[in-house]
């Protein structure tokens, strides 16, 4: 693997053991590694029981090994010195098949699969090695000095199935033990089954009880639940993930697209010669079923449809490689093999019959999509490439069996997952490399994939544990895999499934094997037989029954239980309340100390005791418990996942945990927990962890190197972590943590010790917790458990979020509003933001926001609202309550500008982020899309292909209606506004070229086209913040337009609404709450309402969509201005009596106010509206004179305010008085304004003016003034 070939492919065939990262690369020479230090393992006997060998293959080439033992010359080959001996056993299926003749009585591998997994395990280097020419390189195995074994136990098939036998799987075994191997590597699996009813499992622990490590394979039966097979706990059960070399080839699609697929076919289409493309479907033979024509099965296919074109098949079902076979049968020149949705991202290099690709489900998608809206497809088939170090890698492969462990729950299957997918090894000259009839090519390697090819994996890397550690159990060497495997791929980010959702220990185990690690683990969790047989006791197993297992008597103990039964992982099964396991650790290292650190499962709290661990000699061992409780309010019913880890600052023992939670109904109880850990979702502490080994990383040259010296992460209540660093490091560190901020972020210190609370969708955090029952309550059907989280699955909530209190970086119920308002005034927040609105204005009572909001007021914390997407139509706020801060949307100084160029030669500038672009100074056709119609008003394919559509805006998305233009066929779309969304333009992430144009630019589009209620004695919006085109982070669950055919991912995107206008607010209420601890909510809102401005940065009054004066009713106070809110000098500050009294004038009774509140109170006999204390005055229904009561509070130095008064056109207003003299902070004044009409001409609509306080340092402190005349 190692050495330079002269081929020009890269000298690494054998990549599979790089991902193993037993050698690694520096300045283009090999270290001494692990493989080296072991002399390359020449004392290990590995036994390979499946389907056997290819006796003198080159794999096995036995130069540079001594004679045998005396003792294996009987039944081996003298001469060989590699492979020492080959057996077969089929008894048992000759029981079933009858007499068997000559070619039966043979240990010689007929198929492949033996000789493609023993020299996986154990291959000695073989110079040249290549599979039909791809691929040139040196091979080796795990255990490449290991001498091996083989036993032939599996035969063909009788009646299509019932190819291994029990009988002759055990016979195996049991010889397998006599001849006394180090290592039985088991490529075999069927359906779970009770162990008594298992041969593997019978035959392995028969071998582990004699000191054998026995490693089998997952099983192929992914990516379902619960069908992972060899679930003994005496077992090593892998799984298979892909790994960072593939074979790559390209698709080129008639329309400019290129799709990366997967392939080793020999033959090769002309370069860059199109053909014309053809979904099997369609290329259906009359009475054949579309179903089998797509998956090209034989027979299905019209060999005139299909006769010089590329076929596009499904995976499923029939063999990938006969697929192909069918397609060259029928007179294809090409194949495009394209995944269901269940194989996901996992693509395989076969070595296919013509030329093909394998591509993946998202690309198969776009293949189809192209297929159906083109007339006449073509595609180019590239020729096939060795890429190395591919990324992501590795993920899991879909075929790969997934747990839970269906016979023993409490036990977690697979352990560990290691390469199964395109895994090149030597290979049967028997037959050729499809293993079909038809295919009479030979190859001397090949690449195969399945869990049998990441089983032997795992058993080379036993084989050299093993040299290393002989003195070790078979449990022993399991755990110190186990617990140093590693859950990141090479982007540093954890293993994906292959449906690109990350991987859970269902799938992976513990994670990705980890030779190198493995061999100096730390510490282990050890068993030893009698544990065995007192789990098989806990089985409810009779003396009879273990009998099969043990070859002598055997007595229960009685004080065994499951719970301590000593394995790496650990397993909860139905969690009510609070379970404790045992688990203990033997020490195989130096002295030392180990510190614990757990990441919980969500929804359930753990415990460690002790915390500490202190080693102090070889051997030494320690007991320790777990204890998982139910957290509160968790409401989880599914299995959720966590770690834990012993640390001594070397050393990295982990285990992982797995918990399924039955919800038994809600308790009363703190809302945390007595150890006070907080309900973070396991899914934000992992982006949070990231975002730790990022920054370290990038000061220590690899991510690698910052999981090595990183001691803690913290994701609890602290964001960030502790680490081993030198001076200079701490230095640089330090000098590149600060970055420069506005002058109010500085004085706020950026918002330190604030908590910003989001009512949203989901997602620096501190706690993560989701409410859905109120939702659940009222769902016709029972909601999916990916709901069961606090993740954000849109977006929504992560835009919010890092707008408000983001980090520096390179439908509700009212039920679960309640609830989340309750959770998040007991966790203590400082500030809750609520991107959340109502379609109407409802009564304050029967509003759970308004509500919840009251409560959070009262408790000291300010509540900011949006003030919903509504507009412009008139009365249509979203919330009224006087003690929320309500916040409108406008526009922010930044745009994404898109040029629409008519052919009169004028130019209109539009909005968008659309990914893709027009040739430049190409100009298309333009089409109106009224002008495009189908009789069932669907765009019609042949007027929109090839040309650009204008679109209205209204009713469905603005992306969706691109992605209808682009399905008809448009190159490009042109958005136009209605008269209602006047000048408004947004960027959106459309999926072909598009501009979002203003009403009046659509109007010349169009002409050049056809030529060639709430309180009214209070204001709402409170202010205006920046809401359209907001940058901020986002969700990677979906693609940037939320719609199920994008299948496009960002991190951060541009959205619009009162939703993203709103977490500004907070932004700046959480920093005020860092200057200003004493504040009220309310004095905050006023501080920000009373400076905000008027004008644009153009010097000029802020403008409506329309061209026309914004009014208060759009804006409120204004646009926020941060630094002038910092000293607002004074405040119109309100108090909860303040509230109730408010409740009172607006008609609620002592009976209302006790439910809506929670305390009793009575009524004043003369509450009144107009003496509410808000920083904007509202007099609906002017007809005479009307007085309205203010008090302001002084927040800064002594000082005389003035007042100055634009008053509402046929309005007379005067101020009472008109000086207010203060002479320290918090005194209060009180001043009273009259509104009177002046009658003359008086209006019938509502007018707007100001009342502003000013002083001589400054401050200049504006309420809006909002009269309505009767």
């Amino acid at each position: 693997m190692g050495s330079v070939s002269k081929a020009f492919i890269p000298p690494r065939m054998y990549v599979s053991y790089m991902v193993l990262y037993l050698s690694k690369r520096h300045g283009g020479k090999l270290s001494s590694h692990f493989l080296v230090n072991v002399n390359l393992q020449t004392q290990c006997r590995q036994a390979y029981i499946q389907d056997f060998t290819s006796a003198l293959h080159s794999i096995v080439w036995h130069a540079g090994f001594h004679l045998l033992p005396h003792h294996l010359v009987s039944y081996g080959f003298p001469k060989i010195r590699k492979l020492i001996g080959t057996r077969y056993f089929n008894k048992g299926y000759a029981a079933y098949a009858g007499h068997l003749n000559s070619s039966f009585q043979t240990a010689r591998d007929s198929e492949g699969h033996g000789t493609h997994t023993l020299s996986t395990a154990a291959g000695n280097f073989v110079p040249g090695a290549n599979v039909l020419g791809y691929g040139n390189g040196t091979a080796k195995g795990g255990s490449p000095h290991a001498r091996a074994a083989a036993y032939k136990v599996c035969w063909p098939p009788i009646n299509g199935s019932n190819e291994c036998f029990d009988a002759d799987i055990l016979a195996a075994f049991d010889v397998a033990i006599s001849d006394g191997v180090d290592v039985l590597s088991v490529s075999l699996g069927g359906d779970p089954a009770e162990f008594s009813d298992d041969a593997i499992a019978i035959g392995s622990f028969h071998a582990v009880a004699k000191g054998i490590t026995v490693v089998a394979s997952a099983g192929n039966s992914g990516p379902s639940p619960g069908t992972v097979s060899n679930v003994a706990p005496w077992l090593i059960t892998v799984g298979a993930s892909t790994m960072d070399r593939s074979f790559t080839i390209y698709v080129a699609l008639g329309n400019r697209k290129h799709l990366k697929g997967a392939s080793l076919s020999v033959k090769t289409l002309p370069a860059e010669k199109f053909y014309p493309l053809i979904s099997a479907a369609d290329a259906k033979i009359a009475d054949q079923s579309e179903e089998d024509a797509l998956l090209c099965k034989p027979g299905a296919l019209d060999p005139k449809k299909v006769k010089g074109k590329i076929l596009v098949c499904l995976r499923g079902e029939n063999g990938r490689v006969d697929k192909g076979h069918q397609a060259l049968l029928a007179g294809a020149v090409g194949m495009i093999l394209a995944n269901d949705e269940n194989s996901g991202n996992e693509i395989i290099a076969d070595t296919h019959v013509l030329p093909a690709a394998h591509i993946n489900f998202t690309d198969g998608e776009a293949v189809f999509s192209y297929l159906n809206f083109t007339k006449e497809p073509m595609a180019f088939l590239s020729n096939v490439r060795t890429e190395l170090a591919t990324k992501p890698a590795p993920f899991m492969a879909s075929f790969s069996s997934r747990g839970p462990n269906i016979i023993e729950e409490s036990i977690l299957k697979p352990d560990i997952t290691a390469p199964g997918v395109s895994v090149i090894a030597a290979f049967t000259q028997a037959t050729g490399p499809s293993d079909a009839e038809y295919d009479k090519r030979r190859t001397p390697f090949n690449t195969q994939s399945g869990t049998s090819m990441s089983c032997p994996h795992v058993s080379g890397v036993v084989g050299l544990l093993k040299t290393l550690h002989p003195d070790w159990s078979p449990a022993a060497i399991r755990s110190a895999m186990m617990t140093t495997a590693t859950t990141r791929d090479n982007n540093g980010e954890p293993i994906l499934d292959s449906t690109n959702t990350r991987a859970t220990p269902f799938a992976d185990g513990a994670g990705h094997v980890q030779p190198n690690r493995a061999a100096d683990p730390g510490l282990i969790y050890d068993l030893t037989v009698n544990d065995f047989l007192n789990f098989l006791c806990n089985r409810g197993y009779t003396k009879k029954n273990i009998q099969l297992f043990s070859d002598k008597t055997y007595t229960c103990s009685k004080s065994f239980s499951l719970a301590d039964f000593n394995y790496p992982s650990i397993t909860v099964t139905n969690l009510n309340d609070s379970i404790t396991v045992t688990r203990r650790v033997k020490n195989v290292g130096s002295p030392g100390t180990y510190n614990v650190h757990i990441r919980a499962p969500p929804g359930v709290t753990v415990s460690v005791a002790p915390s500490i661990l202190k080693f102090q000699k070889l051997g030494e061992e320690k007991t320790f418990k777990v204890t998982f409780k139910l957290a509160p309010r968790a409401v989880i019913t599914d299995y959720v996942f966590g770690m834990l880890t012993w640390g001594d600052g070397k050393h990295f023992v982990r285990s992982p945990l797995v918990s399924y939670i039955v919800y038994m109904g809600e308790t009363s109880f703190s809302p945390l927990s007595s150890t006070g850990e907080s309900s973070l979702s396991e899914l934000d502490v992992q982006k949070m962890t990231k975002s730790h080994f990022d920054l370290l990383g990038s000061y220590l040259e690899s991510k690698e190197n910052a999981q090595d010296v990183l001691i803690y992460s913290y994701t609890k209540c602290i964001n960030g972590f502790a680490t081993y660093l030198d001076e200079a490091q701490v230095t640089s560190l330090k000098a590149n943590g600060a970055p420069t901020l506005s002058s109010l972020q500085k004085k706020a210190n950026f918002g330190e010790r604030v908590i910003i609370a989001n009512l949203d969708t989901g997602r620096k955090l501190i706690g993560a917790r989701y409410f859905n029952k109120g939702f659940a309550s009222t769902s016709p059907t029972p909601i999916p458990t990916e709901w069961n989280t606090a993740y954000d699955t849109e977006g929504h909530g992560s835009h919010s979020l890092s707008t408000a209190g983001g980090s520096f970086v390179p439908g509700a119920s009212i039920f679960d509003i309640l609830v989340a308002f309750d959770a998040a005034i007991g966790d203590g927040v400082d500030v809750i933001s609520m991107s959340l609105g109502l379609s109407q204005p409802v009564e304050f009572l029967q509003d759970g926001m308004a509500i919840g909001s009251f409560h959070a007021v009262k408790k000291g914390i300010p509540v900011v609202a949006s003030a919903g997407n509504g507009g412009p139509v008139a009365g249509s706020i979203a919330h009224g309550a006087p003690w929320l801060f309500t916040i409108g949307a406008s526009t922010l100084d930044r745009e994404f500008s898109a040029t629409v160029a008519l052919g009169n030669k004028k130019l209109f500038k539009g909005s968008s982020v659309a990914s893709k672009s027009l040739l430049a100074g190409k100009f298309y056709p333009l089409i109106n899309v009224a002008e495009a119609r189908l009789p069932t008003a669907q765009p019609a394919d042949a007027q929109v292909a090839g040309k650009i559509i204008v679109c209205i805006r209204g009713i469905n998305s603005r992306v969706v209606k691109g992605h209808e233009a682009e399905l008809a066929g448009a190159v490009g779309m042109i958005l136009a506004n209605d008269e209602e969304s006047g000048s408004e333009l947004l960027s959106d992430p459309h999926v072909l070229p598009a501009a979002h144009l203003t009403y009046t630019n659509d109007q010349a589009v169009m002409n050049y086209i056809k030529s060639t209620k709430y309180e009214q004695f209070l204001l709402h919006p409170d202010v205006t913040a920046p809401g359209v085109d907001v940058i901020a982070a986002y969700t990677e669950v979906v693609g940037p337009s939320e719609l199920p055919f994008d299948k496009r991912r960002t991190p951060y995107i541009t959205m619009s609404g009162t939703s993203m206008s709103c977490p500004h607010v907070p932004g700046i209420v959480g920093l005020f709450r860092a200057i200003h601890p004493d504040w009220s909510p309310t004095a905050i809102k006023s501080a920000i309402m009373t400076t905000a401005k008027t004008k644009s940065n153009s010097k000029k009054r802020i403008l409506d969509v329309d061209g026309q004066l914004a009014t208060p009713f759009a804006y409120g106070a204004r646009h926020v201005n941060p630094n002038l809110a910092a000293n607002p000098g004074l405040v119109y500050d309100t108090n909860v009596i303040d509230y109730l009294n408010f409740l009172c004038a607006h008609g609620y009774n002592s009976t209302f106010i006790l439910e809506f509140s929670g305390v009793p109170y009575k009524c004043p006999e003369k509450a009144s509206l107009a003496e509410f204390n808000y920083p904007s005055i509202s007099v609906p229904d002017l007809n005479g004179p009307v007085t309205i009561t203010r008090r302001v509070k002084n927040v800064e130095a002594p000082g005389t305010y003035t007042v100055k008064v634009k008053a509402p056109p046929k309005v007379s207003v005067v101020v009472e008085p008109s000086s207010l003299e203060f002479k320290k902070a918090g005194e209060e004044k009180k001043f009273m304004v009259t509104f009177k009409p002046v009658m003359n001409g008086m209006l019938k609509d509502y007018t707007f003016g100001h009342l502003t306080w000013s002083d001589s340092n400054g401050h200049h402190v504006k309420s809006p003034l909002v009269v309505k005349h009767a």
